[in-house]
């Protein structure tokens, strides 16, 4: 039986241009008639998130999901770690074995990678040189100031967080700190990341300058954090980290 849709999945980025990019892939294989859905997922530091696509394809109607992993070169820990993080996404939300999902091998090792690139190089023969592109325009060098701030938050994207719905807490964050007007003058940076480890503690959240480590960030974990930590300035024992000390299951559960 073949498979309804297919979900491609990029490693992440900020912008328009990553999910341009992916939309483009997303065409030319829609194009093909094979499929009834074809989507696209980030892996982490973008929207929208692997989770969110599967739920979403479920709820219309998918029952035979393919995940095809567009990332090159993917990285060893995410071969073995993807497909256990999809059984347990599947454990977790398909309890009655109505949806099927399957995940294809790396695109990096498919036979069919290296016409690709071949082709891309026959596209960019004709190519200005570099030195003389007139597209290339200089940019006014403002990037160079530090602004004020009283706390600098990053908060982990990572490809483990993600799939434990760091998009969704980052965006409740976001909430937080503009309901409490942290975000103006001397108030809180806050910065997506990669992988921060330990992701089993995930979402990671780490904040400066005191660098206090939070784990098992949801929504009731910024309400707290927000409000004990960035505005009356004493971290939540709770859901802290402390580096170097003993294992431990996901604080706040």
């Amino acid at each position: 039986m073949p498979f309804d849709t297919v979900v491609i999945v990029g490693r992440g980025g900020y912008g328009a241009a990553p999910r341009e990019e992916l939309e483009r892939i997303v065409s030319s294989v829609a194009d093909s008639g094979r499929y009834r859905d074809v989507r696209y997922a980030f892996m982490e530091q973008g929207k929208p998130a692997l989770p969110a696509v599967l739920a979403a394809c479920v709820d219309a109607g998918s029952r035979r999901l393919l995940i095809v992993p567009a990332l090159v070169p993917m990285d060893r820990t995410l071969r073995w770690w993807l497909p256990l993080a999809i059984r347990d996404w599947v454990g977790e939300h398909i309890t009655d074995g109505t949806v099927e999902i399957a995940l294809a091998p790396p695109l990096g090792d498919s036979k069919h990678l290296g016409d690709a690139v071949s082709a891309a190089a026959m596209d960019a023969r004709n190519c200005t040189d570099i030195g003389k592109d007139p597209t290339i325009k200089d940019r006014a060098r403002s990037w160079n100031q530090i602004p004020a701030h009283s706390h600098q938050v990053f908060l982990c994207h990572g490809p483990r967080c993600t799939l434990a719905n760091a998009p969704k807490t980052w965006a409740y964050f976001q909430e937080k700190l503009r309901e409490n007007e942290l975000r103006g003058k001397q108030g809180v940076m806050t910065v997506r990341t990669s992988c921060l480890y330990p992701c089993d503690l995930g979402p990671i959240m780490v904040v400066h300058p005191d660098g206090t480590w939070y784990g098992g960030v949801d929504e009731a974990a910024v309400d707290r954090i927000v409000a004990e930590h960035l505005v009356d300035g004493e971290a939540v024992p709770e859901y802290a980290c402390v580096p170097g000390a003993p294992a431990r299951s996901k604080p706040g559960s």
